[in-house]
């Protein structure tokens, strides 16, 4: 064989080569963004039911809520007041819907953690009503219903039931009536109503800003005390 028919022969080797190589790196990217593209899918899925289970979980904290038992019980001044105790960090109210206990009724907690926002019940009259303190160690059964960090609590609501008496009175002028606004403690015990609206807040994981929503209390009338089961706890 001579040298010009070697280097003929080796040269059209090497573009079949190339060629072949060709093919398999076009395979290769092709399956790439294949797997990416199902890589991606199976994240918008997870994150797709991720969120449906967040809003399912808030869905039943807003019809707790809303289904909210304004039971009244006999403070420590001897007065009849709607059970409802807000903090910064959680609240609690007399639910006759409970979720995860076995109870015709529950006190229901909602507490701001370190993991973000927890649901959990008590069975009603395992605690004094007077003296109320929220607990999560007394949690027999809990609900993650949102994850994230710094997450607390603020109450839009009546100081007291006389400024929401004077607030409807025919007496006075409308510029001079009392508004209700916002806190961060709301004890029904003192105040003698319920809030009117619960503003929660916290920053979900891997997000920058928080994020905030509400939910909005029953109303109930504090003057129509006989009509509720009343309750020393």
């Amino acid at each position: 064989m001579s040298i010009g028919a070697f280097k003929k022969s080796r040269l059209g080797f090497t573009l079949v080569e190339v060629l072949v190589a060709m093919v398999i790196f076009t395979m290769v990217i092709a399956l790439s963004v294949t797997s990416y593209r199902f890589v991606l899918g199976q994240i918008d899925d997870n994150q797709n039911r991720s969120d449906v289970s967040q809003l399912s979980k808030i869905k039943m904290l807003n019809q707790q809520v809303r289904a909210l038992e304004p039971l009244f019980f006999i403070n420590n001044k001897g007065e009849g007041v709607p059970f409802f105790v807000g903090q910064k960090d959680g609240f609690a109210f007399i639910s006759p819907t409970p979720k995860l206990l076995d109870e015709h009724m529950v006190i229901a907690q909602i507490l701001a953690s370190e993991q973000g926002f927890i649901y959990c019940e008590l069975p009603y009259g395992s605690q004094s009503l007077q003296n109320y303190v929220l607990r999560e160690r007394l949690c027999q059964q809990q609900v993650i219903l949102y994850q994230g960090d710094n997450a607390e609590l603020e109450y839009f609501g009546w100081r007291d039931a006389l400024q929401l008496d004077n607030y409807y009175s025919e007496y006075l002028n409308v510029s001079v009536r009392p508004e209700p606004a916002w806190s961060s403690r709301y004890l029904s015990s003192s105040r003698g109503v319920l809030p009117l609206f619960i503003r929660l807040t916290l920053t979900p994981d891997a997000a920058q800003e928080p994020i905030s929503w509400m939910l909005q209390l029953p109303e109930v009338n504090p003057f129509q005390r006989g009509v509720s089961n009343a309750s020393q706890g």
